[in-house]
């Protein structure tokens, strides 16, 4: 799984800091703040739900703050990997750590069968070179995962805050574009909550509770936080599928039509 030659060549991905390492720390810190904190709790049963459906030998988990390393406990994985920016904390059972950066992963090409990306690309320098090296290392028929700020919601007021500065959210619908070109599908439709921000108040009114649940049930694309879940459709998996329908035809070929078996 470990690839030793971009090891040994001293790329990125097996030092200790990286390019956007500052802003990943910045983030991670704000997420131990009251605000964050409740980004988190709201994150946490949908996140949950969908790392339950990955499957396989490995995945990985970039970006994960301390409170949601456990996320991944029920996962269907038999290894998961968790990338800590900030070299604390530890996950906990199968679970191994590295410190990498995200745009140069010291892992194989097509060696993870899952990769959670949460809140990474908005602190990324280039958001496009981390799924690229995403893509490299996801094996066809892989899954994502993707956790990320949505810029069309009360999350830009909440960049202005000097611990969120220079954030670069990205919209789904540019996310969308780079995956279909980097040869993914859409798992399932993206999951839109928190409509409330990252406001640093608590709406505690219960006319302010019901319009969120309300606008939480119109799933509309305004929420602050987005899930966005994909499958890698490699050229491997285009093929083998490919070949299964052609079997498929040669097989309804060779069976007897109805008139035919009517007339015997």
């Amino acid at each position: 799984m470990i690839d030793a030659r971009r090891q040994g060549r001293g790329h990125r991905g097996s030092a200790t800091g990286y390019l956007g390492a500052e802003s990943q720390r910045r983030l991670a810190s704000w997420f131990e703040t009251p605000g964050g904190v409740r980004l988190l709790a709201a994150e946490r049963p949908p996140l949950a739900k969908a790392v339950r459906l990955l499957h396989g030998d490995a995945m990985l988990w970039l970006g994960a703050p301390p409170g949601l390393i456990d996320v991944t406990s029920r996962c269907m994985v038999r290894l998961t990997v968790h990338n800590l920016p900030n070299g604390d904390g530890a996950g906990g059972g199968t679970a191994s750590r590295i410190v990498a950066d995200p745009m140069d992963l010291p892992l194989a090409a097509g060696s993870l069968d899952g990769v959670v990306l949460h809140h990474v690309l908005e602190a990324a320098p280039d958001p496009r070179a981390v799924l690229r090296e995403v893509t490299r290392a996801l094996r066809p028929g892989g899954r994502l995962l993707i956790a990320g700020f949505n810029p069309l919601s009360l999350w830009s007021l909440a960049r202005l805050r000097p611990a969120l500065r220079g954030l670069k959210p990205v919209s789904t619908l540019r996310l969308n574009d780079w995956l279909a070109v980097l040869g993914f599908e859409r798992s399932a439709r993206t999951i839109h909550l928190h409509y409330r921000g990252a406001l640093p108040f608590a709406l505690t009114h219960d006319h302010w509770r019901w319009a969120s649940n309300w606008l939480a049930k119109l799933r509309l694309p305004a929420g602050g936080v987005y899930l966005l879940a994909a499958t890698k459709v490699g050229h491997g998996f285009i093929v083998e599928r490919a070949e299964r329908r052609r079997a498929h035809r040669a097989l309804a070929d060779a069976l007897p039509s109805p008139a035919r078996r009517a007339a015997a």
